[in-house]
């Protein structure tokens, strides 16, 4: 059963009443709603009496063979928008489109659409694109030529900016530990799909008080270039935001101001697995965010939990034959192959449609998996 709307389809019906209307036949010129919409579906619909002042507009569902077309739904009606009780006489039945369903531009030749919105080819916006709904789902393409020409260039140029700045260095040092609030030690996630924003904040990374001049930047010239400050990045393996160390407090008294750690970091530190290897980033800064706030759900759902079950604490080394030869695989390494195993199981589960770049890596020698 589909909604379909379709030009010249007109009937009458003698039907009375307030229930469903016998449709008497086409009206010359005009195509029946078996040929016009089809048996089953539903349509927008309009009965007017052809003598009395009696009207209804609706959605109205076609039974099996079209003779008859139920009046589903009333949107508007000649009885204060309620079901008519049809007079005895006969009334003209057409297709139609009610006002209320109508999308047009208002005044300021904007648009409002009241529910879900369906596009089934491409969709090009040329202005700003504000969302204050959810995103149930997406395909994210690869940016064409252009635009990866544009992003190399302005991470090549902020760079070698930020070079350039490295003598500034101390004075952010000084700053960061003995005037900047405590939100300009977050670390920020720099990366960003425009070029104009990606260059503004690769070079004032380390100019002091930069968080702040980002955010003056976005409200001074946001709306006209699309800049947009960095937000806070956050990883999937550690506790809350992170932050940098106070680097004078580091540098003069020797103090490591260590970072909360979530129990799957100390654990996969304590093994010398690489976070880095089982959670990467990628250039797209909302992949990986996505990307971290789901795998943070399901570390402390199915992760933490494995880690802290009696079945992998009490794990023991065992002897195995590798080549005819008996090898001893210590309880760490079991656990490592272990959690290895479980964090793959949950990435393979949760996994979304856009591939990471990949890293380069070592090949382990006889590496092992104890089943």
């Amino acid at each position: 059963m589909a909604l379909v709307i379709n030009d010249r389809v007109k009937e009458t019906t003698t039907t009375t009443g307030t229930g469903a209307v016998s449709l008497a036949g086409a009206v010359t010129g005009f195509e029946t709603f078996a040929a016009g919409v089809g048996n089953s579906n539903t349509t927008y619909y309009a009965i007017v009496h052809q003598t009395a002042n009696e009207f209804e507009v609706g959605l109205g569902t076609l039974d099996g063979d079209s003779s008859d077309l139920t009046r589903t739904t009333v949107i508007s009606s000649s009885k204060r928008d309620s079901a008519v009780d049809f007079a005895a006489g006969t009334k003209d039945v057409f297709c139609t489109i009610p006002a209320s369903k109508l999308i047009f531009e208002d005044a300021s030749n904007d648009v409002t659409i009241g529910r879900n919105l369906t596009v089934t080819g491409d969709l090009t916006i040329t202005g700003d694109l504000n969302i204050t709904g959810d995103i149930n789902s997406y395909n994210v393409k690869d940016l064409d030529v252009t635009d990866k020409i544009f992003t190399m260039g302005a991470e090549y140029f902020g760079n070698l900016f930020s070079t350039f700045t490295i003598p500034l260095t101390a004075v952010q040092d000084l700053y960061n530990t003995f005037l900047a609030p405590d939100d300009d030690r977050i670390v920020k996630d720099m990366n960003k799909k425009d070029a104009f924003s990606l260059l503004v904040n690769k070079s004032l990374q380390r100019i002091p008080a930069n968080n702040a001049i980002e955010k003056q930047l976005e409200n001074l010239i946001g709306k006209s270039t699309g800049y947009k400050a960095p937000k806070d990045r956050r990883s999937a393996t550690k506790e809350g935001l992170m932050r940098r160390v106070a680097p004078v407090t580091r540098q003069t008294a020797g103090l490591l101001l260590n970072e909360k750690k979530k129990k799957i970091e100390k654990e996969m530190d304590r093994l010398k697995i690489r976070s880095y290897s089982k959670f990467p980033r990628t250039q797209n800064p909302e992949y990986d965010e996505m990307y971290g706030n789901i795998m943070d759900s399901y570390i402390g759902e199915v992760i933490v939990p494995f880690i802290n079950s009696k079945a992998y604490q009490d794990l023991e080394s065992i002897d195995i034959i590798v080549e005819g030869k008996k090898v001893t695989l210590s309880k760490n390494e079991r656990q490592r192959d272990k959690l290895n195993a479980i964090i793959k199981e949950v990435k393979e589960e949760n996994i979304i449609p856009l591939k990471p770049k990949k890293r380069k890596t070592r090949k382990k020698k006889n590496e092992r998996v104890d089943s």
